[in-house]
């Protein structure tokens, strides 16, 4: 759907995401988006216990490396200043939620899934704040250090709306409250957009995706825990989840590619991207496989974990954000600078996009062991351990029956 939204751009005579209005199509991607991330929330609440580890892993050196070779990259090839190279820089380091959340999901019969696709959905949701916040202050009116210290302050006020908000779902409705299901699902849907809808209408950035994951979770482990009479009701709320996914995905990923403009591409703007782009990735790939050494998972997974950050969708907003910026300003010298940033940022989502997707989907099957294939590897270990033990028993015995007879032909013989 990423492509047909490109083509319906960008194709003569049939560009009707023309008419589509910005304001709309933000709202719709946002609504969308909300949905995913519900899903996500869900998900990460079955992270077991001591396998957490691969979040704290991945949650910021590899994103932190990337952006330091690709904002170095940009300053020395394209000759950005160093605040533009920086913001440039977290931009292309910055992960898409929607498509690598939805692969992480389609995925539900490999072995470790829920635990990897959980970890790094929180994982790329960190990156992405990150990203935001390291753009907010690069672009901040204010460069003191008191709104320096706002700005890093706000994801934990992201957290603290989550849990707040999270905790009050816990509660309402009640438990024995008539037609619970229905309610409890548009009290978490509504009050999940509305958090999202005012945050990101307040900042203009991906904040708002920390504190729908966050009320998410906290609302889906206050039902778990707190709902004894209807256990089932957790499982029946994540299957209308996954329902209403399936209309919102086709909607999101169409919008986002609607959201492509190829004609501010050039030759010689698609040259630097690649090569920076490519450099960014590979010392990412790198450092995200070597931080996964001495974790509990297989040589596979950690290359599917490493892969699994690649694409690239959403960080558009950031760059039409900066551009919007730099309009603002009237500056002559700082508007060739955001077209420049935009355009980097529109070939970086179509190299990345579509291959990443295409690259995670067929490499979960082969990275990642299905069940059976586990169950089979641990029933073979076990059937092998039950006939060692057998013939040890069996040995014992034999050596008790030698025993008895050597000690019965002394008796005679004596």
């Amino acid at each position: 759907m990423f492509l047909v939204g490109v083509l319906v751009r960008n194709v003569p005579h049939i560009n009707i995401a023309q008419h589509i209005l910005p304001h709309w199509t933000s709202c719709l991607r946002n609504f969308a988006l909300t949905i995913l991330l519900l899903r996500t929330g869900f998900k990460i609440m079955s992270i077991r216990r001591g396998s957490s580890n691969i979040f704290y892993r991945l949650h910021s050196l590899p994103f932190a490396v990337e952006l330091f070779t690709s904002a170095c990259m940009y300053r020395f090839i394209t000759k950005l200043p160093w605040s533009w190279s920086i913001s440039l820089g977290s931009i292309i380091s910055s992960v898409s939620p929607s498509i690598i959340l939805t692969l992480l999901l389609q995925i539900q019969n490999l072995r470790h899934t829920n635990s990897i696709q959980s970890q790094i959905a929180a994982a790329l949701i960190v990156n992405n704040i990150f990203a935001a916040v390291i753009v907010a202050i690069t672009w901040s009116t204010e460069n003191n250090a008191a709104n320096i210290i706002l700005k890093l302050l706000e994801p934990f006020g992201e957290i603290l709306v989550g849990v707040i908000v999270g905790i009050l779902l816990c509660y309402i409705p009640p438990e024995d409250f008539v037609h619970n299901l229905f309610f409890r699902c548009v009290f978490l849907v509504g009050s999940s957009a509305l958090v999202l809808f005012t945050l990101s209408a307040v900042h203009q950035t991906f904040v708002g995706h920390l504190a729908v994951l966050v009320l998410s979770y906290v609302a889906a482990w206050g039902w778990k825990k707190g709902l004894k009479t209807n256990q089932m009701l957790l499982h029946k709320v994540d299957a209308i989840l996954n329902t209403l996914w399936l209309f919102c995905q086709t909607l999101l990923f169409g919008l986002m590619g609607c959201d492509v403009n190829l004609s501010v591409i050039n030759a010689r703007i698609l040259g630097f991207v690649f090569v920076c782009l490519f450099t960014g990735l590979l010392v990412r790939f790198v450092i995200s496989y070597v931080v996964m050494v001495r974790t509990q998972i297989t040589k596979r997974e950690r290359v599917y974990c490493s892969l699994a950050l690649l694409p690239k969708a959403e960080s558009q907003v950031l760059a039409a954000y900066i551009l919007q910026n730099a309009l603002d300003l009237g500056d002559e010298i700082l508007q060739p600078y955001g077209y420049i940033v935009l355009k980097m940022t529109v070939l970086a989502i179509l190299l990345t996009a579509p291959f990443g997707a295409t690259l995670l989907h067929l490499s979960g099957r082969y990275l990642l062991k299905t069940p059976t294939e586990s169950n089979d590897e641990s029933n073979i270990a076990l059937v092998t351990r039950r006939k060692s033990s057998e013939d040890s028993v069996e040995s014992l015995n034999g050596d008790d029956v030698t025993s008895e007879a050597e000690q019965q032909f002394m008796d005679i013989s004596l």
